[in-house]
């Protein structure tokens, strides 16, 4: 299982716990940003208050996936020496992030 280490705070004051991957989809999509604190994340997305069902529709047309930090599967390159090296590749908005263009 895994550990839920990072605190969101909403602007209600009320406290989320959450994974690495979920900080990192939030962080990705700028709906988070880091406080003071360590390991504590300010929430700064859109505050949705919905009273029926019926205004659900507003929610629709967003997208639903979580945006990720690396490309699916490791990418083997070879140097002229013939050594394999593996990596990960960073998604275009992964790495704007950590730059701080974002």
């Amino acid at each position: 299982m895994a550990r839920k280490q990072f605190v969101i705070v909403y602007p209600d004051h009320s406290k989320k716990h959450v994974s690495r991957s979920e900080r990192d989809s939030l962080l990705l999509a700028r709906a988070i940003t880091p406080t003071a604190i360590p390991l504590q994340y300010r929430f700064a997305g859109q505050v949705h208050s919905l009273h029926s069902f019926a205004d659900l529709s507003c929610l629709l047309g967003q997208p639903l996936g979580d945006l990720r930090h690396h490309l699916d599967g490791q990418f083997i390159f070879v140097d002229t020496l013939g050594r394999r090296h593996r990596e990960l590749l960073e998604t275009p908005e992964a790495l704007a992030l950590r730059l701080g263009l974002a």
